[in-house]
């Protein structure tokens, strides 16, 4: 896929689902289970999904927001430089990867040094 794809739509979908038995804990009762998939969609028609942190009734809002203003954030830092490669950014974009998630695999001697 060429660099320059631009993301045309951030939609995400919140999914609930009742739990067989509810539970508690000291703050409240949990009687069903959430999660938040978020579909981006480029100006060429690629689709892709993945799974959003957080309580899916608060981030889905957050996501819908916010999406419009996301970028990809290249500023110098020194812990994300060295788990993993670089990201190619040409013209203010990135391509969407072949490899599943980001595309990029952490080093893991980065990741056995932070450990420590």
């Amino acid at each position: 896929m060429p660099l320059g794809t631009a993301i045309r739509r951030v939609t995400p979908h919140v999914l609930m689902a009742p739990l067989l038995e509810p539970f508690a804990f000291s703050q409240a009762w949990y009687r069903e289970r959430g999660a938040m998939l978020v579909e981006i969609e480029t100006e060429d028609g690629a689709v892709g999904r993945g799974e959003a942190f957080g309580p899916p009734a608060l981030t889905a809002p957050v996501v819908a927001r916010f999406a419009p203003m996301l970028e990809m954030d290249r500023s110098p830092h020194p812990v994300r430089d060295a788990l993993t490669p670089p990201v190619p950014l040409q013209g203010g974009t990135v391509a969407i990867p072949e490899a599943p998630g980001l595309g990029v695999a952490p080093d893991p001697d980065a990741l056995a040094y932070f450990r420590a």
